[in-house]
């Protein structure tokens, strides 16, 4: 005997796994893709005198940061509030996006800025007085990074060996601050510049409240902690010296 249609039980469609993964994926890439643009378009048009050139190389620069900002943002978020942690793909997304758009970024500046020419770069050695070194230190880093962040990279490498190589982050992140801080600092006197700086405060802070805080609860034992402030130390010099030359100038 059949049953009344109304009390017929309704299953609900599985979605698979992997169509619900490339579907978050491409919808990723098109938002992190229409801000890129949208950088590139608000530099072309407000900061840098409708110069197509200028415009990708700060749009990229502007872009590649806040993304590399948010990614490091997340992570914090997602202590405060596990419940967030099932999105945990758009912190792996956000992290190559950062990559790629400043991947663009190096390439533009060295062709349109530069001429394509390496030694122009290297006009000087010392970090200090040529932030592009900075730059280049964050960048194969973040290529490390961007490779390696799929789960098949976490299968090959083993859990530990992957998240140690991927705390390499913090020096790629500090490098990367230090470059655009002083590479061109009027650059960031505008509104991509002013979410910019604050999406990035609020990085540091959150990101130095949870080494503080779980340094703390090992009685700042760790190794953790003493590596860590050896580099906040190592960085907070570093800073120093670049704000002190770039007010002597």
């Amino acid at each position: 005997m059949a049953l009344p249609i109304e009390n017929t039980p309704v299953s609900t469609p599985v979605v698979p796994m992997r169509r619900t993964y490339w579907g978050l994926l491409f919808k990723w890439v098109g938002l992190v893709t229409l801000f890129w643009l949208v950088e590139v378009l608000y530099s072309y048009y407000f900061v840098q005198e409708r110069s197509y050139s200028d415009a990708l190389v700060l749009g990229s620069a502007f872009a590649g940061a806040t993304f590399f900002s948010l990614s490091l943002l997340l992570s914090v978020l997602f202590k405060f509030w596990p419940r967030l942690a099932v999105r945990w793909r758009i912190r792996r997304y956000l992290g190559v996006a950062a990559f790629v758009a400043l991947a663009m970024h190096g390439i533009w500046v060295w062709w349109y800025l530069f001429g394509g020419s390496v030694s122009g770069l290297f006009f000087s050695w010392n970090p200090i007085s040529n932030p592009i070194l900075l730059g280049m230190v964050a960048m194969p880093i973040l290529l490390a990074m961007a490779a390696t962040s799929t789960d098949w990279a976490v299968r090959k490498l083993g859990s530990r060996a992957w998240k140690t190589l991927h705390r390499f982050v913090y020096v790629a992140y500090a490098v990367g601050v230090l470059h655009f801080l002083f590479q061109n600092p009027p650059s960031l006197w505008n509104l991509a510049g002013y979410v910019l700086l604050v999406v990035t405060g609020c990085a540091i802070v959150g990101q130095l409240y949870l080494w503080i805080r779980y340094s703390s609860k090992r009685k700042f034992m760790n190794a953790g902690f003493w590596v860590g402030l050896c580099l906040v130390m190592f960085f907070s010099w570093l800073f120093i010296q670049l704000y002190r030359l770039y007010n002597a100038d």
